[in-house]
């Protein structure tokens, strides 16, 4: 390695330490988060059918950068904000609240569902596009996601349970390439997103991981 990679990887070593030191993890058995007069069971199924509709009338990404906010709204179901849960990867430290929509104020909190992909529930045809900051605006909630490996786990806490997802590989890609944030009808997966490499500003490249749910994991 030479002197500026090793100084790169210092920095961002640094900068994930401080980061991820309290990360700001929103527990599900707390009030906050989870709120007993909220209606689950109605919420559940709109995000069943959401699920569905996108499988079989497809994903239109025209406006999603424009628009991001996401197509169901919680608070419609008398939950606070957009909050749906939370993101736990073992391998590398992290916990995030994860919210539905990737509005800018989600993103400095934790990390985002982005819309016209599925909602993180489980389920046959289904693939969560969930981004994070990784050094833009000084958020760096993604900065270690390229250290992951094939067969590590992410954990994805809903309203409802924990599902489990293997990471199957990673890649680099373009800001414009939208092909990773697709559905396909015979899998149950998550996809992370985030802007690469680590410089503290936009970059045009994405780095992608790609995790398919644990046999038995979740309903």
């Amino acid at each position: 390695m030479d002197a500026i990679a090793a100084r790169t990887e210092k920095t961002k070593d640094h900068a994930y330490e401080a980061e991820t030191a309290e990360p700001p993890l929103v527990h599900p058995e707390t009030s906050d988060w989870a709120d007993a007069s909220a209606d689950y069971e109605r919420l559940y199924a709109d995000l069943q059918a959401y699920n569905r509709g996108l499988t079989e009338n497809g994903q239109d990404f025209t406006d999603q950068w424009v628009h991001p906010e996401f197509e169901i709204r919680l608070s419609a179901y008398g939950l606070k904000d957009n909050l749906f849960g939370y993101i736990d990867i073992p391998a590398i430290h992290l916990k995030l609240p994860l919210y539905l929509g990737s509005e800018e104020k989600y993103l400095r909190t934790g990390a985002a569902v982005i819309r016209e992909t599925s909602a993180p529930i489980g389920g046959m045809g289904t693939n969560a596009v969930i981004a994070a900051h990784n050094g833009w605006n000084g958020t760096k909630r993604f900065i270690k996601c390229e250290a992951l490996r094939e067969n590590d786990c992410i954990y994805i806490t809903n309203f409802y349970e924990t599902l489990c997802y293997q990471v199957t590989d990673h890649y680099i890609t373009t800001a414009q390439d939208d092909s990773a944030m697709r559905i396909d009808k015979t899998s149950d997966c998550i996809t992370l997103i985030t802007c690469y490499p680590y410089t503290g500003r936009q970059t045009e490249e994405r780095l992608v991981v790609r995790a398919k749910r644990e046999t038995g994991s979740g309903a």
